[in-house]
């Protein structure tokens, strides 16, 4: 339960943990590497259809990676939703990141995840819910809201980052609204008959804000993906501390980002 009232999602909803022998498409293997090179810097790796995760993890020694974030972003699954937006723009007004860690677990301190979510999602938010077996971050804005939520899953940790932007949609439609206004005002556009005038307000709009919509839906993923990366890398490293504080030997932490 967090502090406004409302419950954390059960974590049996999170994403099933990735076994080592499952195979992944090629589309699977295609976004997998390019998580990890984007976490790294890189670009440009070669994919192939039908590996699993061990086959992953050597192509990535082989190529220069680090195998662990190649690990975590085997583990995320990224999900939209939003009909009326896909239909019209092509993507979706909602979109949700998820990874279930294994052998992880909350840190104690949770301010790198706080913060983490700041860095990753380029805004100031507030810790909403906080306990032994949950967390969630949260920031509102006039057009939509970012959450970042992690329940405990097992030995492992469920992380969801989440985005709701119902109110982007209504303002990108509203923006090409008025400006096919203004233009059909300014040129010959504006003496159509009655009903092809009607038509046009209703299809230009749509048409002109779906490549703006479409990029900006691309951008929100790589970041709610970097961020579940990110977070990852918290849990993990929380998940390999001692009892007491300590880490285990040849387990150095991995500060988010770097």
């Amino acid at each position: 339960m967090t502090q406004d009232g409302s419950r954390l999602p059960a974590a049996s909803g999170g994403t099933p943990s990735r076994s080592p022998a499952r195979r992944f498409t090629e589309g699977e293997v295609s976004d997998i590497l390019r998580r990890a090179a984007e976490a790294e810097g890189r670009s440009g790796l070669p994919t192939a259809p039908d590996l699993t995760l061990d086959d992953l993890l050597v192509a990535a020694r082989e190529a220069g990676l680090d195998p662990a974030v190649v690990r975590r972003s085997s583990a995320i699954e990224t999900r939209e939703r939003g009909g009326v937006a896909s239909v019209l723009f092509g993507a979706p007004d909602r979109r949700e990141v998820r990874a279930v860690m294994p052998r992880s677990r909350l840190p104690d301190d949770r301010r790198d995840l706080a913060a983490a979510a700041e860095r990753g999602l380029g805004r100031e938010g507030e810790v909403v819910g906080s306990g032994p077996d949950h967390f969630r971050w949260q920031e509102d804005h006039i057009a939509g809201r970012t959450r970042l939520d992690l329940t405990r899953e097992g030995e492992g940790t469920a992380i969801r980052a989440s985005a709701d932007r119902a109110g982007h949609y209504l303002g990108a439609w509203f923006l090409g609204l008025a400006g096919w206004a203004l233009l059909s005002a300014l040129t010959p556009v504006g003496s159509l008959a009655l009903l092809p005038k009607i038509l046009s307000y209703l299809v230009v709009p749509v048409v002109a804000a779906r490549p703006w919509w479409r990029r900006r839906d691309r951008d929100l993923k790589k970041r709610l993906e970097q961020l579940t990366l990110d977070v990852a890398g918290i849990v993990e490293d929380a998940g390999d501390a001692q009892p007491d504080g300590r880490r285990e030997p040849g387990r150095p932490r991995e500060l988010p980002g770097a």
